[in-house]
């Protein structure tokens, strides 16, 4: 959008200047809800929906179901409201801007804003799209900051919006219900493949039986049981002194478990200095780190010289293909779980990571 109220990109046919609207001109009806109190059971596990910020965040666009529901006396006893089918619902507390449209009637608790759309002049998918926009670029000046970020209505009916016609609106929306409906179509092919994968792994890998169920032509080899540190060398990471700027230099990568976020390890959010990696375990490219403090199980396979901290494990030098391992360590990461001691933060030491034993080929 430029100074003369035109988008950058149109479809042909529409010139028309934009023009410049107030949020409270969007809805005929406009009110946050409220949450019927949590100490009295009669007011929940009833016949209406509840929304919560969890049920937008896992279905995006469209609400069709909730997690929750509330009954019609927890709904009399509160300030929520049966909001109709169709409307436009905004978060304004904590997790704020996320807007969504019900497909079902429900309520909602205080955390958001629902609106009944005056649809003569706006279209409320055009007005999802819209406020999806703003909260990328916009919202953070209008946010009320406290110990949780929040809005309200009298901020949100300030809120200056250009707009084009009802009927380009439209236009608008058809253009990118296409391409959702492209992103959902690759996401559900992207379930399947994830679900034939675990099929695989689960199959074609020896469980106690020392014989996997599915295996190619022609391997008929019983597997045999081997100690983790018979795949490879294993080291343990390290952290360099914080207290050292000279540690950190941005010379070596140094993987932490938020890191560990795929498959090949290309970056991380620290490296340390060529100094630091001397004095800290480094290995080469086509090694595993297995994440083993914390958060257990977290795989990746370095692709230049890493160092890594002491959540993490690595083997090295590995002699059976370093993708073979990555994908036996992917199917027997239940079982190692299984042998990390039980405390607040769960772990397994170097000595019993090593010593676990597994079947491979």
């Amino acid at each position: 959008m430029n100074k003369y109220l035109v988008p950058k990109i149109r479809f042909k046919g529409f010139n028309d200047f934009y023009y410049k609207t107030t949020f409270n001109k969007f809805y005929n009806k406009g009110k946050s809800g409220g949450t019927p109190s949590t100490k009295n059971k009669d007011f929940y596990n009833g016949e209406i929906s509840f929304l919560s910020i969890k049920d937008v965040t896992n279905q995006g666009k469209y609400i069709f179901q909730t997690e929750k529901t509330i009954t019609k006396k927890g709904l009399k006893n509160s300030s929520a409201w049966l909001v109709p089918k169709n409307s436009l619902i905004y978060s304004i507390y904590a997790s704020v801007g996320f807007p969504t449209i019900n497909k079902i009637p429900l309520a909602t608790s205080q955390a958001f804003f629902s609106m009944e759309i005056n649809n003569l002049y706006f279209s409320t998918e055009y007005l999802y799209y819209l406020l999806l926009k703003f909260k990328k670029k916009e919202l953070n000046k209008f946010i009320i900051k406290q110990t949780q970020p929040n809005l309200s209505k009298k901020i949100i009916n300030q809120f200056i919006f250009k707009i084009p016609s009802l009927q380009e609106q439209t236009k608008i929306v058809n253009f990118f219900s296409i391409i959702d409906r492209k992103i959902e179509l690759i996401k559900e092919q992207l379930s399947l493949l994830e679900k034939q994968k675990q099929y695989y792994l689960n199959n074609m890998f020896a469980n106690e039986k020392s014989y996997p169920k599915i295996r190619f032509k022609g391997f008929n080899d019983e597997w045999k049981s081997k100690k983790i540190k018979e795949l490879g060398n294993i080291k343990t990471g390290k952290t360099p002194s914080t207290k050292n700027e000279k540690n950190w230099l941005n010379d070596v990568l140094w993987i932490t478990i938020p890191d560990m976020t795929k498959k090949y390890l290309t970056n991380s959010k620290k490296k340390i200095s060529l100094m630091a990696s001397k004095k800290n375990p480094i290995v080469k490219e086509k090694s595993i780190l297995f994440s083993c403090i914390g958060t257990i199980g977290n795989i990746g396979i370095t692709t230049t010289i890493t160092s890594f901290n002491q959540q993490i494990n690595s083997i090295s030098s590995i002699k059976d293909g370093v993708e073979y391992v990555y994908y036996l360590f992917q199917y027997n990461t239940e079982k190692i779980k299984s042998y990390s001691s039980a405390q607040t933060l769960p772990m397994i030491n170097k000595n019993y990571f090593e010593n676990i034993e597994i079947l491979t080929a």
